[in-house]
């Protein structure tokens, strides 16, 4: 990154950073994110932790989490001993697909509660029944989505294509 929070990548950096833990992701991995966003990859984790002027066990573990969710790729670079990473080819579809299994996830615990709530609270029956229809169509409505960016992912070109012949 360079010396100045107003050229407008570092900006975007540290940007993505603060809506990222807005989100409830660490700080740190939004700014990986963002900086991956702009350079594609792949840089060692040594390099990040410089380049980001953050610490090395701060940057691998961050990686890491990005990995988890399907931004971060970790790629091996021939005679290299460090791990290094690059952003991973159409990471969006997998970033809803994690949305999906959280907001499936309560569905199925507001489904497994509509039976107890006849006899005990039914006064929450319609709230409940709403917030079931809320997550179902949320579901579907992500799902459409993820086959739509899945579609354009297949009919695009690869970012990585390049460095992926490694």
């Amino acid at each position: 990154m360079g010396n100045s929070i107003q050229d407008p990548l570092d900006r975007f950096v540290e940007q993505f950073g603060i809506t990222a833990k807005q989100e409830g992701l660490p700080r740190i991995a939004g700014r990986l994110m963002g900086w991956f966003v702009v350079h594609g990859g792949p840089a060692s984790l040594s390099e990040l932790a410089e380049t980001l002027n953050v610490s090395r066990a701060s940057i691998s573990t961050n990686a890491r989490l990005l990995e988890q969710l399907g931004v971060l790729e970790r790629v091996a670079m021939p005679g290299e001993r460090q791990d290094f990473y690059r952003y991973a080819e159409n990471p969006y579809s997998r970033l809803l697909e994690t949305h999906v299994e959280r907001l499936q996830t309560r569905l199925d615990h507001l489904t497994q509660l509509v039976p107890h709530l006849e006899q005990t609270s039914p006064d929450a029956v319609p709230r409940v029944e709403a917030m079931r229809r809320f997550y179902d169509q949320a579901i579907s409505s992500n799902e459409e989505l993820i086959d739509e960016f899945e579609r354009m992912a297949e009919s695009m070109p690869a970012a990585n294509e390049d460095s992926r012949d490694d």
